[in-house]
């Protein structure tokens, strides 16, 4: 299964706002001409002196930049219609092209430590965070069903306001793609005309062409010592291949490799073979991950983001179940379920 947000996943709401406080605190929101105001602080070494992007969700727009001091701190004060931005407008926190939380912007004083994926401390920062959690309850569970469905419900409470296209992004990831263009047609046009979401819609329509049933789609990477290889290439010729899309920096990844061994160990006899493909990730990484881990089976290396644009996936780790005709049997599919799948 797919891990839809890895940031969120340490964070959990301690309270709970009515729905309907939502509507107050956008109306108060729009009264107020208070300033923006948040103080950011990374707990995490290796971020001083890095830039720190202040980026809207919707349109991925640069708001407001500054450098992360040697302490980890940062901070953003912020007018209304200042970056052509009126309040309340949902917005991320990133550092290298990664989004490392997100912040409602409003009126207010506002704090976000890097152990959060929500600030704190403004009414709809709050509200925000509350609803995420419901979403983690069901990732942590590895819930498809239940994941897609909240997402959906998320969506629908919140079409007339500035978390529609966050949960309706949430939903496209999840939803199914024969769906999505029908579903899509109900849409307010402010989230179906946004950048993210026609970006998700292209990927709904890339899984439709990946789903089980369909052929894999082939792309090339690199092995352990650099030479040019066709993924194709290490599939499983007599029996079926287990395929981990991973990162040496995704947590998630790292977490399922005992239950990766397990299924190696299970299938010694060249039934399944299991082959690891490092996206997004530098070669050098992902050889020390390799060497950490004791990953012993085939690894793709410096793949980059060129499975997630032919599979339509956006997070990791993601699985994939092919057979020895080069078809795919299953994925985006927890490795429980695959297990089951196999007979273990």
């Amino acid at each position: 299964m797919t891990r839809h947000n890895p940031i969120r996943s340490i964070f959990r709401s301690a309270t709970a706002i009515a729905l309907p406080a939502i509507a107050v605190a956008l109306l108060a929101a729009s009264c107020q001409k208070e300033d923006a105001n948040v103080d950011v602080r990374f707990l995490k070494a290796g971020f001083a002196g890095k830039t720190l992007d202040l980026v809207t969700f919707n349109d991925s727009t640069v708001v407001a930049s500054t450098e992360i001091a040697p302490d980890g701190s940062a901070a953003f004060s912020l007018k209304d219609g200042e970056s052509g931005v009126s309040f309340p407008v949902l917005a991320q926190f990133m550092v290298d092209g990664r989004v490392k939380g997100y912040y409602v912007i409003e009126p207010g004083s506002a704090q976000w430590v890097d152990s959060t994926a929500v600030a704190h401390g403004t009414p709809l920062n709050g509200r925000f965070a509350d609803l995420l959690s419901a979403l983690d309850e069901a990732d942590e569970a590895e819930d498809f069903a239940l994941l897609t469905s909240i997402a959906e419900k998320q969506y629908n409470e919140n079409k007339d306001n500035l978390f529609a296209t966050y949960f309706g992004v949430e939903w496209l990831k999840w939803a199914d793609p024969l769906k999505v263009d029908s579903l899509m047609a109900e849409a307010p046009a402010e989230f179906r005309d946004s950048k993210r979401a026609k970006r998700y819609i292209d990927f709904a329509r890339l899984r439709a062409r990946t789903a089980p049933g369909r052929p894999i789609a082939d792309f090339e990477g690199e092995d352990a010592a650099g030479k040019e290889i066709a993924f194709s290439s290490l599939l499983n010729k007599n029996g079926y291949t287990l395929v981990d899309f991973m990162a040496s920096w995704c947590p998630y990844c790292i977490k399922d490799m005992p239950k990766l061994k397990a299924i190696a160990d299970a299938h010694s006899d060249g039934s399944v073979r299991l082959v690891s493909v490092a996206v997004r990730d530098t070669p050098e990484a992902t050889r020390g991950a390799v060497e950490r881990h004791g990953i012993t089976w085939d690894v793709v290396y410096n793949a980059q983001k060129r499975p997630y644009d032919l599979y339509g996936f956006s997070g990791i780790p993601h699985y994939m179940l092919v057979d020895k005709e080069g078809v795919i049997v299953a994925r985006s599919q927890s490795l429980d379920d695959i297990s089951g799948m196999l007979g273990d």
